[in-house]
């Protein structure tokens, strides 16, 4: 877990803590030992935000709250039903996940909405208390309610509510039409379904956590990282606790965008290599790419968010050998508990962090977090066995568990550049969390990129992030209509009605009115086409007309980049409206330490990509801006290391981030 102080003065102290059995309690011991360092008070702070994984872990984890599910009659098997798309076309086999609500927990009730939002059946009221009672006699944690077209029409779906709202006082109930007003039946469900089984847990670990930051004297409000690269205060993540998903991976976009823009750079593939996984996102002009649907566990999420790709290949994948002698590494890990068997916790497994102390990379020397002294000699125990299934020695078996991890990240890079129209030549590199600066330079290498960055603080990139997000809202609602010269009246009525909504919900996080941008967006598709693309009505607060008709030209633009073909003579429609209200923050300055005096050098036996060498060994904080160090070289920090080939060379930036090039 990462944390970062940052001074009004731009000095920053950054800690890494092992999570212990309650991550509250972490997070809590990460912010005192971080006050501490400074010698600063809790009533000393002035902001304070936090990302966290809960969400996500609840789910694939499947430990999440018992909800009950009140549908629309006929509709109760759309969990199962879902898509006719199969993640193996040619596998008649393949296992669907399990619907995170079984269907004994599933109740249809006498009710019907048309398309167009008119009412086709009343709603029965003795049904929906009928399943109110179900409930309670089964200790449901929540409930949720998805009416069919729902996002057209509201009226069914707060009428269900109110009646649950008296019969289940203490249980929390959540709408369609709140979280999700989307259509797309099967969707939309089960967005609404992830909302409700990870709100009782979401909700129970921010209000502790927020109680107990009060209670140790920080009183400022805690924000909340978002999917979608903004901030929220807590009572709006819990209003819409889809919206805090993927909240982790978000922070560290930012941070590497900020870093990156501080050496002129504003197209970047961010790669963010950590204890699980490796994510990467593409960075175009700035802005990190949006996505309007993720997947979890396998199924579908509708919730707007930085288009993070991510791979199970972090430093604590495991490495093992499949039925046909293939050497495999993730997607299973060792965790933060018991972690890589070199951590002496009690792991046992081979993975990757296992390999890179094995062969060099990392140093019995340095402890980890600050605490953690690890064990060369129980890292070579643990891959032991796997060499040996291979016939191989374990440093053989070792460098090929660092190969085949770096084959899985080069893909994931290539999915999320060559696969979506982008030549990664074109692109820099940022590469931070505790594993990214070992691969950097591999990476530039194998895809041809000019170089990598390294930012300072690469290993706690993510905590940096959180310092320069600002609070972002995003509004949105399903209207399906032609785009024509006579939409406009119709379109401005949805965009006023979202914008006031926003400002609202806005003005209860505690800002006026004056402090929020407002951002209109459209998503467009050709007619007959089931995808859309998000499209900027305008950069400007008050649109008109023309800018409809320029957002259409700049869709069949965008669509031609990304597909090679356009159909300018065809008809667009839009199919939802979005409103994106933001309070901007400026990224604060950080102040780099000056430089020790510089230690006698070292070098020590590394095996690099090309075999074994004599690596120069650096302390990054001895190293001063314009420094440059010829590889093979290993840059150490307390917080990463960054690898340098033979042929590169890395150059420390004024700002003070390490750049690699041939």
């Amino acid at each position: 877990m990462d944390v970062v102080v940052h001074r009004p003065s731009g000095a920053w102290t950054s800690r890494k803590v092992l999570i212990g059995k309650s991550v509250e309690a972490s997070v809590l011991r990460a912010a005192e030992e971080a006050l501490r360092m400074i010698d600063a008070a809790p009533t000393d702070v002035s902001f304070i935000s936090h990302g966290t994984t809960l969400a996500t872990n609840t789910v694939i984890e499947e430990k999440g709250a018992k909800v009950g599910l009140i549908t629309t009659e006929g509709f109760r098997d759309v969990l199962e039903i879902g898509r006719q798309n199969r993640p193996s076309i040619y596998d008649s086999q393949v296992p669907r996940p399990t619907p995170l609500v079984p269907r004994r927990w599933r109740r249809e009730i006498s009710e019907r909405i048309g398309p167009n939002g008119e009412v086709w059946r009343p709603l029965e009221l003795a049904g929906v208390r009928a399943a109110a009672a179900d409930f309670a006699s089964e200790g449901m944690e929540a409930v949720a309610v998805c009416l069919l077209h729902a996002w057209r029409n509201p009226d069914h779906e707060r009428e269900v509510a109110e009646i649950l709202r008296e019969e289940l006082p203490n249980v929390p109930v959540m709408l369609s039409s709140d979280v999700v007003p989307l259509y797309r039946e099967y969707e939309r469900t089960n967005t609404l379904v992830i909302s409700a089984y990870v709100l009782p847990i979401l909700q129970r670990y921010l209000l502790e956590l927020e109680n107990s930051l009060k209670d140790r004297g920080i009183g400022v409000p805690l924000w909340i990282m978002q999917s979608n690269g903004g901030l929220a205060s807590v009572q709006e993540i819990l209003r819409r606790p889809i919206a805090a998903q993927f909240s982790g991976p978000a922070a560290g976009v930012l941070g590497a965008i900020a870093i990156a823009e501080q050496a002129g750079e504003k197209n970047l593939v961010a790669l963010d290599i950590g204890g699980t996984s490796t994510d990467v996102t593409v960075v175009v002009d700035g802005d990190p790419e949006i996505q309007r649907e993720r997947r979890v566990r396998g199924e579908p999420v509708l919730d707007s968010s930085i288009a993070v790709h991510s791979v199970g290949a972090g430093g604590g994948s495991i490495a093992w050998v499949d039925p046909g002698g293939l050497l495999k590494v993730g997607p299973a890990s060792a965790g933060a508990r018991p972690g890589p068997a070199c951590y002496g916790r009690g792991g046992t497994a081979p993975t990757v962090t296992d390999a890179h102390l094995l062969l060099g990379y990392l140093s019995e020397e340095r402890l980890l977090a600050s605490e953690l002294r690890i064990s060369g000699a129980l890292a070579e125990a643990a891959i032991a066995p796997l060499a040996a299934q291979l016939d191989l020695e374990p440093e053989d078996a070792a460098a090929g568990i660092i190969e085949v991890a770096a084959v899985n990240i080069v893909r994931a890079v290539r999915r999320v550049t060559v696969e979506n129209g982008h030549d990664p030549r074109d692109f820099s590199l940022v590469a931070f969390g505790g594993g990214g600066p070992l691969y950097a330079n591999l990476l530039i290498r194998e895809l041809e990129m000019e170089r990598a960055m390294v930012p300072v603080a690469a290993g706690v990139l993510s905590a940096v992030g959180l310092l320069s997000a600002g609070p972002r809202l995003e509004l949105s609602r399903s209207h399906v209509q032609r785009m024509n010269a006579a939409a406009w009246p119709s379109v401005l009525d949805q965009f006023k009605a979202l914008e006031e909504q926003a400002r609202q919900r806005m003005v209860e996080q505690g800002f006026s009115a004056d402090e929020i941008t407002l951002r209109w967006q459209l998503d467009l598709r050709y007619v007959g086409q089931s995808h859309e693309l998000r499209m900027a009505v305008s950069e400007l607060e008050r649109p008109d007309e023309h800018h409809l008709d320029e957002a259409i030209v700049n869709y069949h633009q965008e669509h031609e980049r990304l597909y090679g073909v356009a159909a300018p003579c065809e008809p667009v429609e839009s199919v939802a409206s979005r409103v994106v209200a933001a309070r901007e923050r400026a990224m604060p300055t950080l102040e780099l330490s000056a430089p020790t005096a510089v230690h006698e050098t070292r070098r020590r036996p590394w095996r690099a990509p090309d075999g074994w060498v004599e690596a120069l060994v650096v302390e990054r904080k001895d190293l001063r801006p314009g420094a440059m160090i010829n590889g093979p070289a290993l840059i150490d920090s307390d917080d990463s290391t960054i690898a340098v080939l033979p042929g590169y060379e890395a150059r420390v930036h004024p700002s003070g981030l390490v750049e690699i090039a041939r």
